[in-house]
């Protein structure tokens, strides 16, 4: 998932922090659904062994020499473990955090503002890190929902339902023998699909072409076609619709691991976007 500036801010005004909070409550909840136990530097195309990335979103500026930082919108923080696993994602406001077991294998994980957890997922995995079920609770550990994980040959099944008694599913994934999301959907409390969208990858595991379809309010078939570089980075995006057509490039200054450091987003190509990313190794 490509990280964009959203409305978390480290300036926030406290009168828009109910704002936030639904949120990160929104990202907490999707950010739940992946199956397995990747290591999430790989998952971000981060190279060696990092334990910190920092991630400032600005405004660009355009002057007679070029394209310079403007104002900043927001900052992202991950911190991972020595497993190359994510522990930490902080937003400004409010921060998820991930606990593993004495395996390395993720067993909980909750967003809090330093003071109270808003929400929790326990996770329930085998002896090979497999995860069987996971148990979404509310601040006042009330059960929002769960989601269970069912082998069928070479795929896993991951089914979210909202609360303990509901047969009608929220969303349903499927992913392959490689661990590649191919395939999800997206349902309402009555039973009403709302979306479903569809994965291609490449030999290496990058995703190429992701087909969705939104049912509600109206039909709509949306196809998103990626370009990779040298580095295996984003470099081309282009998505279709029967509305528009949408087309960004991205250009990058990289370090010496071959981790990207700067990033400039082009949409039609006038630049929208400028990320820098500090990068922290472990020694």
């Amino acid at each position: 998932m490509e990280l964009h500036s959203g409305t978390n801010q480290y300036n926030t005004p406290m009168t828009k922090k109910s704002t936030v909070l639904i949120s990160c409550v929104l990202t907490f909840c999707l950010q739940g659904a992946v199956a397995f136990q990747h290591n999430d530097l790989a998952k971000k195309n981060l190279k060696g062994k990092v334990e910190k990335t920092i991630s400032h979103y600005y405004e660009p500026i355009f002057n007679g020499e070029g394209i310079e930082k403007g104002e900043k919108k927001s900052t992202f923080i991950y911190a991972y473990n020595g497993d190359g696993n994510e522990v930490l994602y902080d937003g400004g406001h409010y921060q998820t955090i991930s606990e593993y077991n004495e395996k390395g294998f993720k067993n909980r994980f909750y967003l809090t503002d330093g003071d109270k957890i808003y929400q929790s997922v326990e996770i329930v995995v085998d002896s090979n890190g497999q995860r069987r079920s996971e148990v979404i609770y509310d601040i006042r550990k009330n059960i929002l929902g769960k989601r269970t994980y069912r082998k069928k040959e070479n795929q896993i099944e991951m089914t979210e339902f909202g609360h303990t008694n509901d047969t009608i599913p929220k969303e349903f994934i499927i992913y392959d023998q490689q661990e590649n999301k191919i395939h999800k959907e997206k349902y309402n409390p009555q039973g009403d699909k709302l979306l479903s969208i569809d994965y291609m990858y490449d030999g290496s595991g990058r995703v190429v072409r992701e087909s969705q379809f939104n049912f509600k309010p109206w039909t709509l078939f949306t196809e998103t076609k990626f370009q990779y570089n040298e580095n295996g980075d984003v470099s081309y995006k282009r998505t279709l619709s029967s509305q528009n057509t949408e087309e960004f490039k991205y250009d990058y200054v990289y370090d010496s691991e071959r981790n990207w450091i700067k990033r400039i987003k082009y949409q039609d190509k006038k630049a929208i976007e400028i990320q820098e990313r500090e990068i922290v190794y472990f020694d």
